[in-house]
């Protein structure tokens, strides 16, 4: 009898020191993660997973970690592990919807997505990336609709609106893609791909002066940028300036002196 109870004893005190341990390990895990030392939060994360095999939190942040590391598949059987356990934990099926689309199997992460939007349909960063991985598709259509719906959800994300507007450029409605680039440059002034984006746009729609208005900003922003000096001189070419062409021809040239001034 006596010997029971102080078997009880024990393991009335092991555990819980397990636990504050393990406890211990990931709060210093997370602090390594968020100053971005991921081998560190690694180490950390794995010694309280060993101390607290049954904490699904440090299994998510550990595969966190491994994919800011670009160790995907090791982040994949954290995640997996995860949604094994618990199939309601909706932040591990985004991870892995994630993480596959890291690794280029947009069918898998548009899989898990979509079981990230069942358990939070009113997320709207999970409609942003499930619509990236559809246009990665050619899926238009479909990343057009998840595009729209984030944007309903928290319509102040400049890069859903981006998205969005290459979208609509995809599908040649360019007085739409104009309307989100330039809902982009409202809230960003200086966003080079709004402006570039939208710059094409108006070389498509035969709006050359707005094509050159935004190029020069680029330029200004970036005078380094070749592709930028190269569409401003097909918009100068298409204008009738033929001098203002050869001009930023030259300088593309000067910029990137190893030719390397393919248009965008």
């Amino acid at each position: 009898m006596k010997k029971l109870f102080f078997l009880f004893v024990v393991t009335f005190v092991v555990f819980p020191l397990a636990a504050q341990n393990a406890t211990f390990f990931y709060l210093r895990g997370s602090v390594y993660h968020q100053k971005g030392d991921l081998d560190s939060a690694i180490s950390d994360y794995t010694k309280a997973i060993s101390l607290d095999p049954y904490n699904l939190d440090i299994y998510n942040d550990r595969a966190a970690a491994y994919q800011e590391k670009g160790d995907l598949d090791k982040a994949i059987a954290d995640y997996t592990k995860v949604t094994s356990l618990d199939p309601k934990k909706g932040a591990a099926w985004y991870g892995l919807g994630s993480a596959y689309q890291n690794k280029g199997d947009m069918d898998k992460a548009i899989e898990n997505y979509s079981k990230a939007i069942s358990l939070a349909p009113n997320e709207a960063g999970i409609f942003s990336d499930r619509g990236s991985a559809y246009m990665s598709k050619g899926d238009v259509n479909k990343a057009l609709a998840d595009y729209n719906r984030a944007i309903d959800l928290n319509p102040n994300v400049e890069y859903v609106w981006l998205a969005r507007g290459e979208a609509y450029f995809g599908l040649k409605q360019y007085d739409k893609a104009i309307a989100d680039f330039t809902k982009v440059i409202s809230m960003n002034p200086n966003s080079t791909a709004a402006l570039s984006d939208r710059a094409q746009a108006y070389l498509e729609t035969k709006k050359f002066d707005n094509a050159i208005a935004d190029l020069s900003k680029i330029i200004a922003l970036e005078p380094n940028n070749p592709d930028a000096y190269n569409n401003r001189a097909s918009a100068y070419t298409a204008n009738g300036n033929y001098d203002q062409a050869i001009n930023d021809l030259n300088k593309a040239l000067e910029v990137s002196p190893k030719g390397d001034t393919g248009k965008h």
